[in-house]
Order: C-alpha cells, then structure tokens, then sequence
C-alpha cells in the first residue's frame, strides 16, 4: 500500500504545486483545470482557471491536491509532511529552497531522531 496525500487549497493549489516542483525537483505527473472537465458546465466561469486535480511525483513521493471551492474549503490547522533524505546535504537542499521567504518555525537543526 502507499499512502499519498491530498492537500486541499484556497485558489492557490498551482502556485503550490509549482513551487513544490521548483524546490524539490519534481513534475506534474496530472493537471486537470475546472473547465478542462465533464463537469465545467456546473462550475462558475470564474473557477474555470482553478485546478479540479493535479498530482506531482517529487522522486518516489505523490502528492495530490486541488482548488476547493469556497464553501468546500476548510483550513486544516496543523498539517505535516514529512520529507526523508539519505543525507543531510540533501535535507539541508531542500530545506534550503522550501524555506526561502517563509515564516520558519523550527530550523534545521540536530535532533535525536534526525539520523538512524
């Protein structure tokens, strides 16, 4: 079994994904628009534009996600994930490129359950 995320967003699942990919070096492996789908006939023009579905492979990790609609959407709160590199370089890499003009909780730094 592989357990792969779905990250629900408020119109901002492209400018998301894209990032992600930019950061970590993956591809769009599926983009599908609202108006792209069988289903754009009962979605607001104004939505057309938004993502309905996109899935990214960043190495052997997927990650799904979509544009929720207003009254779908729910902020989740506190959500994870939790990315796992053969060595710190490459931790510090990603680390790096994720956190670049982001509001950093918790730093790199040495813990005891960091290395195995």
């Amino acid at each position: 079994m592989k357990l792969n995320p779905y990250l629900n967003f408020h119109d901002q699942c492209e400018e998301a994904f894209n990032f992600y990919i930019k950061a970590l070096g993956g591809t769009f492996d599926y983009l599908l628009r609202n108006g792209e789908s069988p289903m754009r006939d009962n979605i607001p023009s104004a939505r057309h534009q938004l993502i309905m579905h996109a899935q990214i492979s960043l190495g052997t990790f997927i990650l799904m996600g979509s544009d929720a609609p207003a009254d779908m959407y729910k902020p989740t709160g506190n959500t994870s994930l939790v990315l796992n590199y053969d060595t710190p370089a490459e931790a510090e890499k990603a680390f790096a490129a994720l956190s670049n003009n982001a509001n950093v909780r918790m730093p790199m730094q040495p813990t005891f359950f960091a290395q195995s």
